[in-house]
């Protein structure tokens, strides 16, 4: 039997969605909270209007991604070959 616990110990990084001055950053750390520099990352943005939309990118030098502003998005989804991860966005910060 796996505990929860167990799995955690295997998994080698993680992602975060923040917010800052209206933009969305995507950060890739380690366990340690070291930066994942050029990780392929597949991003897959769901906007109220227009649908969903996906794309490959790679992680920078601080192992963040820059998305931007992104007006009206319902959710971000990113996944590779060991992590993956989804934000619901509601509220004031979907509707800008």
């Amino acid at each position: 039997m796996t505990h929860a616990s167990d799995k955690r110990e295997h998994i080698v990084a993680d992602t975060y969605l923040k917010r800052e001055n209206g933009q969305y950053i995507i950060l890739v750390l380690g366990k340690n909270g070291d930066p994942q520099v050029g990780k392929p990352i597949d991003v897959r943005i769901t906007h109220q209007k227009v649908g969903v939309k996906e794309t490959s990118l790679i992680t920078d030098a601080n192992g963040t991604i820059h998305l931007g502003q992104l007006p009206k998005i319902s959710s971000i989804h990113v996944e590779s070959c060991s992590i993956a991860a989804e934000w619901q966005i509601t509220g004031e910060q979907a509707g800008a």
